[in-house]
């Protein structure tokens, strides 16, 4: 509540460090721990990795609650999904194909971001030399038109992993 009557009242507190300022002291003392200081005083009594605040140490103690593990290099994850992105990594998988030049990548924005390339004017507005033979501007229709995507491979089909990979 303090907080929220905080940002009403107008104080500001400023960063010794910078001009950044704050309406309350904790964000302030997080971002002079996080950008200045480097210091971690909350420890995680599981496997003591360090945090700059109570909410970052909270938030590493879900993860352990509600730990996906990888079978590769033990990080843990919160959510399932998070694992299964994080796996593509040690599969080499990429279940994102660009349809106009057949690059693919391991995650949705990075394709949806490389198909700009493939803009014709917006090339010729920058004086780029990529080739492209698309007959509309890519950002007046959906991204989903430019690239496919190819299920990966479940991770549980992963029996032994260090043979597989």
């Amino acid at each position: 509540m303090n907080t929220h009557i905080g940002i009403h009242a107008k104080k500001t507190i400023s960063c010794t460090f910078c001009d950044k300022t704050f309406t309350n002291n904790r964000d302030m003392t997080t971002h002079v721990r996080r950008n200045h200081t480097g210091e971690q005083p909350f420890s995680c009594e599981q496997c003591q990795e360090s945090f700059y605040s109570k909410d970052e140490l909270r938030k590493h103690i879900n993860a352990h609650l509600m730990a996906h593990e990888c079978k590769v290099c033990h990080k843990t994850f919160g959510e399932y999904d998070q694992l299964a992105r994080h796996f593509l990594i040690h599969t080499g998988e990429k279940p994102f194909t660009c349809k106009l030049c057949g690059k693919s990548f391991r995650l949705r924005p990075h394709v949806i971001k490389h198909v700009k390339i493939h803009d014709g004017a917006a090339n010729r507005r920058n004086g780029s030399t990529v080739a492209t033979n698309v007959p509309v501007a890519i950002g007046t229709v959906p991204p989903t038109q430019f690239y496919t995507y190819t299920k990966p491979r479940p991770i549980d089909e992963y029996v032994d992993i260090k043979e597989d990979l």
